[in-house]
């Protein structure tokens, strides 16, 4: 089985895999911007850090992965905005249902929420918060790596959460997503690509 790394190819502005002893993946930039109403205003006042991720993603993804822990146990009891949910799939070039999907959480619920502008639960609101952190794990390995220009972090989470694992016994990723030690064992996955040690 050959190897996966996260990689940038300057030269290219579509998602290119090079298969060679390890993946290679680079994806261009989707700026976007939003204007942050209501109960998302708690977000901009108490995050502040912006680096890397704010020119490759929506801001208040970026905003969202940056929170420390105190103020992300704050915003869950609080109640994450449901758009969260339409944010990440913009950002990942995912449908809702297939993000939903990888999270474990309900799609008729999820979306009554997002008509009825109704916060997520606790539960849901602490997945949401996960996969933003998972987009922001992935920039910053591409930074310490090399040139992360017109690197987008959210579609190459995506791709590689889809795609079968050898690392996972070729399980794709993104089912793992649905528990918390789903996500933890994926956070590893990915530490462990940047060193090239897999288990």
């Amino acid at each position: 089985m050959s190897r996966s790394e996260v990689a940038m190819n300057p030269n290219k502005e579509t998602p290119v895999v090079r298969r060679t002893r390890r993946s290679a993946v680079a994806a261009s930039a989707t700026p976007a911007t939003k204007k942050l109403p209501g109960r998302q205003a708690y977000v901009l006042r108490h995050a502040s850090k912006t680096t890397g991720l704010a020119e490759n993603a929506p801001s208040l993804l970026t905003r969202y992965a940056d929170m420390d822990v105190q103020d992300r146990i704050r915003l869950v009891r609080e109640g994450v905005p449901a758009e969260l949910i339409d944010d990440l799939g913009t950002a990942m070039h995912v449908p809702r249902i297939q993000l939903l999907d990888w999270m474990g959480l309900p799609e008729a619920t999820i979306k009554r929420r997002i008509r009825d502008v109704q916060p997520l639960s606790r539960p849901e609101g602490e997945q949401a918060l996960a996969m933003t952190r998972l987009i922001r794990q992935v920039q910053r390995m591409v930074d310490e790596s090399g040139d992360s220009t017109n690197f987008d972090a959210a579609l190459w989470l995506a791709q590689w959460l889809a795609e079968p694992n050898p690392a996972l016994g070729g399980v794709p990723p993104g089912q793992y997503m649905d528990t918390a030690e789903g996500f933890m064992l994926i956070s590893d996955t990915l530490a462990r690509m940047q060193s090239g040690a897999y288990a």
